[in-house]
């Protein structure tokens, strides 16, 4: 309710057709000094080309028109401007290996949208590691959720999980412990930032030149 009471700097999305819960997590975001995002199945929000994007929605199996589709690529695209700004957040993303070899878009576009990856992990205030399959089983395996700091929050941090059946918060020291700690768990296990690169550039070249 208190990041609903947004100042105008951070109220640009105002101007765009979102559920609430969207606004929500574009506010926390917007607020956040600090961000860990867990994805397995898709690019970050934060780090997807436009192609990534529109072809992600094309294929959500829901009914847009083209012009709801480019309205919401755009969104998609504004969000990310907080990596940008003076002070942007820390963002610490994980990404499962699933989600880099996937041909959202087909073969260019994917390749194109790994190459956005490496050089978004080219940022300081960005940390970017693989979750690769010889992982095994995670504690995460259930879905994606972020964790967002925010220094005028009451609360130190933030749950944010999206879902299917709609997208929940939560602000309990408990369930922000035991979040943290997935997190961490799951920044363990996956491959170091430097080997992640690596991985990534590695498919990269294998999509652009797949062996016969």
């Amino acid at each position: 309710m208190t990041l609903a009471r947004e100042s105008k700097e951070r109220a640009w999305w105002q101007g765009y057709d979102i559920d609430a819960s969207y606004r929500t997590i574009i506010g926390l975001e917007s607020a956040a000094t600090a961000i860990s995002d867990f994805q397995p199945a898709v690019v970050p929000g934060l780090l997807q080309t436009s192609d990534y994007a529109r072809a992600l929605l094309r294929g959500a199996g829901e009914r847009r028109t083209e012009q709801e589709i480019e309205e919401k690529v755009s969104l998609r695209l504004h969000r990310q401007e907080i990596l940008d700004r003076p002070n942007p957040p820390y963002v610490s993303f994980i990404i499962d290996e699933a989600a880099i070899r996937r041909l959202i878009g087909g073969r260019e576009v994917m390749a194109h949208q790994l190459d956005a990856l490496l050089a978004a992990a080219e940022r300081s205030q960005i940390s970017l590691q693989v979750l690769d399959f010889e992982a095994g089983a995670h504690p995460a395996l259930p879905g994606s959720f972020g964790i967002a700091e925010i220094e005028e929050s009451p609360a130190s941090s933030i749950v944010f999980v999206e879902g299917h059946q709609g997208d929940f918060y939560l602000e309990g020291p408990a369930d922000l412990k035991r979040y943290q700690r997935i997190f961490d768990q799951l920044r363990s296990i996956a491959l170091s930032p430097k080997s992640s690169l690596e991985f990534i550039a590695a498919v990269r070249d294998e999509i652009r030149s797949p062996k016969r």
